[in-house]
C-alpha cells in the first residue's frame, strides 16, 4: 500500500507539472509587464509628444502649428510689442520732463577771502546752493542762486565791511553788468564783477 501510495504522488506531481506548474505564474506575470509596457508607450504617442510639439512650437513659431497655436503666438507677439512701445514712450516722456525741468545755478563769495564757489545744471535748488557754498570752502562763504538764466556778483570798495551785490541777466554780460549797477546803487566805489555764471550750460 505504501508503495501505491508513492506512485500516486509522484503521478500527481507529473500531472501538475504536465498543465505548467510554476512556470506559469511568471508567464503570466511578463505578459503583464509587456501590456503596461505597451500602454505607457501609446500614453507618451498620444497625450505628452503633442503637448511637447506644442510647446517646441510656440517657442519656436514652427511654421506646422495647430492653427490655435498660431494664434496664440500672434497675440504674445502683439502683447511684447504693445509693451515695447509703452516702454519706449514713457522713455521719451521722461527725457522731455528732464530737458523742461529748470535747472539751478549757484555763486558763492566770500568777502574775506575773495574766493568764489560755483555750481549749475542741478535738478534741486538746495544742491546747488550746498555745492557753491562747498567749493566756496570759507565761513563767511555765502550763495545766491537762480534758474534758467544768468547771474552776476559785484564788490565796491571793502567788500569785508560793505558787502556784495548780485545782478541777473540772459547772458553773463547781461549779468555781471547789472550785478555793478546794483553796487553803485548801493552807494560804492570802484564797483566791479567778480563772478558770473549761466544754468544750464
Amino acid at each position: 500500500m505504501t508503495a501505491d501510495r508513492g506512485r500516486g504522488r509522484e503521478s500527481s506531481f507529473l500531472n501538475w507539472r504536465a498543465r505548467g506548474g510554476f512556470g506559469r505564474r511568471p508567464a503570466r506575470a511578463g505578459t503583464a509587464y509587456r501590456v503596461t509596457l505597451a500602454f505607457l508607450i501609446a500614453w507618451c504617442g498620444v497625450v505628452a509628444l503633442p503637448s511637447v510639439a506644442r510647446a517646441a512650437c510656440l517657442s519656436t513659431y514652427d511654421p506646422s502649428c495647430l492653427p490655435e497655436d498660431r494664434r496664440r503666438l500672434e497675440e504674445r507677439d502683439r502683447e511684447e510689442q504693445q509693451r515695447e512701445e509703452e516702454q519706449r514712450r514713457q522713455r521719451d516722456q521722461d527725457r522731455q520732463d528732464i530737458e523742461r525741468r529748470s535747472t539751478w545755478g549757484a555763486i558763492a563769495y566770500s568777502p574775506s577771502s575773495g574766493r568764489v564757489g560755483r555750481a549749475w545744471n542741478h535738478y534741486f535748488e538746495k544742491k546747488a546752493e550746498r555745492d557753491a557754498l562747498s567749493t566756496c570752502g570759507r565761513d563767511d562763504c555765502e550763495a545766491v542762486t537762480f534758474s534758467d538764466s544768468c547771474r552776476g556778483v559785484a564788490i565796491g570798495d571793502d567788500p569785508v565791511l560793505n558787502g556784495w551785490y548780485d545782478g541777473g541777466g540772459e547772458t553773463e554780460e547781461d549779468a555781471e553788468a547789472s550785478a555793478r549797477a546794483a553796487c553803485v546803487s548801493g552807494g560804492l566805489r570802484n564797483c566791479r564783477a567778480v563772478a558770473s555764471l549761466c544754468s544750464p550750460q
